[in-house]
C-alpha cells in the first residue's frame, strides 16, 4: 500500500499495482478516483487476485463489508447497505449521511 501511495499519481496506476503486487496476507482494497466510474473493490490473498468489482455506467456505489460478496456470504448486511444507499440517493449522499444512515445502522454496525 505504501508503494502505491508513494509512486502512483493516477487511479489506473493504483488499480494496476493493487491488482498485481505480491502480498503476504488477504485484504480488501477499496479504491476510488476523481472521475466517473473510478471505483473498485479488489479482494486479494497471498496467492493473487481473488475478485474485483468495479463501478459501471449505471452504478454510483459499491458496498463492501468484512464478508465475501462473491461467495454469497453477505446477504443481510449487503442488502441493507444497498437499500440504504438507494433510499438516500446519489444526489443526497454526503459523509454524515453515509455514516449515520448506512455504516452505523444495523446490521452493519
Amino acid at each position: 500500500m505504501r508503494d502505491v501511495l508513494e509512486k502512483c499519481n493516477s487511479y489506473q496506476c493504483a488499480y494496476d499495482r493493487l491488482l498485481y503486487t505480491t502480498l503476504t496476507t488477504p485484504v480488501f482494497f477499496i479504491l476510488s478516483g476523481l472521475s466517473g466510474n473510478e471505483g473498485a473493490v479488489i479482494t486479494r490473498d497471498p496467492e493473487g487476485l481473488v475478485n474485483v468489482r468495479t463501478l459501471s455506467e449505471n452504478q454510483w456505489f459499491l458496498v463492501q463489508t468484512n464478508q465475501d460478496h462473491f461467495k454469497g456470504d453477505c446477504r443481510k448486511r449487503c442488502w441493507w447497505a444497498r437499500y440504504n444507499f438507494l433510499r438516500i440517493g446519489q444526489a443526497s449522499i454526503n459523509p454524515m449521511r453515509l455514516y449515520n444512515e448506512v455504516i452505523t445502522v444495523w446490521p452493519n454496525t
